[in-house]
């Protein structure tokens, strides 16, 4: 643990779990592990203000996993990663530069989609108006430099059908 590169390692276990395996308990676990380190918690090393990000989005993918076996444990899952969002979007200035848009992108897509599935759970209007404003954030948000990538333009799109299935509900 006090290794310099411990914190490096354990954060790219976490995403070859969470991109290449689809094991998004593990990833949970090993992107928490690195944002246990109190140097971590406090965003000392900058580099790991994204971990939050790749947090939220396990948790976002673990909660869509269990939407139709274990509602309780979805929402729970779906309310994680709106917490852990949140506080990477309070840091994406600290976000790696080489990928900042990239990262900026998944931390308010993440956030909108966690709150929209979590509304389609619970059906609760205070959990509506969120899901409303995230997705309003997300395509203010969105980065200019995306705006040609295929892959990202995929997910405008898919996020617009998302939206337009609930912001006329409030």
């Amino acid at each position: 643990m006090g290794h310099p590169d411990y914190s490096d390692a354990r954060h790219r276990l976490g995403q070859l779990y969470l991109d290449e395996k689809n094991d998004y308990a593990a990833a949970i676990s090993e992107f928490e592990n690195v944002l246990s380190l109190p140097e971590n918690q406090q965003i000392i090393y900058k580099q790991f203000a994204v971990t939050y990000t790749n947090l939220g989005h396990a948790y976002y993918e673990r909660g869509n996993q269990l939407i139709h076996k274990e509602k309780r444990a979805a929402a729970q899952n779906l309310a994680k990663a709106i917490e852990k969002l949140q506080i990477a979007k309070q840091n994406t200035r600290f976000f790696p530069t080489r990928h900042h848009a990239e990262a900026v992108h998944d931390t308010y897509y993440y956030q909108a989609i966690s709150y929209h599935k979590l509304f389609l759970i619970t059906q609760k209007r205070s959990i509506l108006r969120k899901a409303n404003l995230a997705w309003r954030e997300y395509f203010d948000f969105f980065p200019k430099k995306l705006e040609g990538n295929s892959s990202f333009a995929e997910c405008r799109s898919a996020a617009m059908r998302y939206w337009a299935q609930i912001k006329d509900l409030s």
